[in-house]
């Protein structure tokens, strides 16, 4: 909630203080107060533009909230019955639940492109009630990753990781998708037709599929011990993920107006490492040793941004 109430904002507010200058870019009061009022409307339907409220970033832990919402429910009313730990998994059954959520997801995403879909924009954005913000053409990946994520645990993928596949085999696969991908991408962009579009829709499924195993056997290879560094970057990894695009928008703005001409690859570079240290760092320092402190300091920073920003 203060994620949405405290970062959000302040993207559309950039975009519009680039794009007509100081001198008729509103304030930054008279933005939030449109921008909130927009919010209270509890609208339905696709996001039309960058200005209008929408949850930025912090869509996913609003939808992962409504999942986990769900589960519980699930467990609370049917109990035992939901399921638990189960025997660790073989290679027979971890081939099975791959081949059914690469299928399952495929159905999925073509179906939602055949209703969603439109040639000005293909993969549009749906809030519900500004409550809910997803794209619908991907939600049938959300929640056969959600579920797979379920089997995972209950079959100690992440602990035992048996039958899940190793560092090699994954990264073969996902080496294989990609190249398949970005071709396929230049062609839905060059030379485009229906059987191409289906092709690319397909590849993306299982690139997302394939970079989830290559993830999930690195992380049992290499992270799946508790030193120090592991614990610290796991521990601040929320945080980063709320805070990031706050910085990476704001040092946009800010190269783009004192930096113009230098390459675009040096500058994410730059935003990139720069994003990154200044995240973790207010994490490991402010936010997990003085969490209410910290707090403090956000909500005066906005406060102080509200009368001071603008004309």
């Amino acid at each position: 909630m203060l994620g949405v109430l405290l970062v959000t904002p302040l993207p559309p507010y950039f975009e519009a203080y680039l794009d007509r200058g100081a001198s008729l870019a509103p304030s930054f009061r008279t933005h939030c107060a449109s921008y909130f009022q927009d919010g209270l409307r509890l609208a339905t339907g696709t996001v039309s533009s960058t200005e209008q409220f929408n949850q930025g970033h912090l869509w996913f832990v609003s939808l992962l909230l409504l999942f986990f919402l769900v589960l519980a429910a699930w467990h609370a009313l049917w109990g035992s019955a939901a399921g638990g730990r189960k025997a660790p998994a073989t290679r027979q059954s971890t081939v099975t639940a791959v081949a059914l959520v690469g299928f399952l997801s495929i159905l999925g995403t073509l179906f939602a492109h055949s209703i969603f879909s439109t040639p000005e924009d293909p993969e549009p954005w749906l809030v519900i009630g500004n409550v809910l913000q997803f794209q619908p053409t991907r939600l049938s990946l959300y929640v056969l990753f959600f579920l797979l994520g379920l089997r995972a645990w209950s079959q100690h993928w992440f602990s035992g990781g048996h039958g899940v596949g190793t560092v090699g085999l994954w990264g073969g696969v996902l080496a294989a998708m990609l190249a398949t991908f970005l071709v396929l991408f230049h062609l839905v962009v060059t030379n485009y037709s229906v059987a191409i579009g289906v092709a690319y829709l397909v590849s993306r499924c299982l690139l997302c599929l394939s970079f989830l195993f290559f993830l999930l056997a690195a992380g049992r290879r290499f992270w799946n011990t508790p030193t120090m560094a592991n614990v610290s970057l796991a521990a601040s990894s929320y945080d980063i993920y709320l805070l990031h695009f706050l910085v990476v928008v704001g040092l946009q703005a800010l190269l783009l107006v004192v930096w113009p001409q230098t390459s675009v690859y040096l500058k994410a570079m730059l935003i990139t490492v720069t994003a990154i240290t200044t995240c973790y760092g207010t994490s490991r320092w402010l936010v997990r040793p003085h969490p209410l402190p910290a707090v403090g300091i956000f909500l005066t920073c906005f406060a102080l941004a509200l009368f001071l920003v603008g004309p």
